[in-house]
């Protein structure tokens, strides 16, 4: 009874020893993704903000008639 008790302990250690690496690799995956979604987000608003500059100037232009640029 003894040795199924040691056997039994040496299982639940490596158990816990895999949930622990597990867990490791999970946060550090969660970083990682979490890293990448605010690069994501800041490319986002840099295009944005871009596309922003380039409409501003096209709404003061004036057309004729002809949908011709009045300068």
């Amino acid at each position: 009874m003894a040795d199924n008790s040691k056997e039994a302990t040496k299982n639940i250690q490596a158990i816990i020893r895999s949930i622990l690496s597990d867990t490791e690799e999970l946060l550090k995956t969660s970083n990682e993704t979490n890293q990448i979604s605010k690069d994501q987000k800041n490319a986002v608003n840099t295009v944005s903000e871009a596309m922003k500059e380039l409409e501003d100037p096209w709404e003061n232009i004036q057309f004729d008639s002809g949908r011709n640029p009045i300068h």
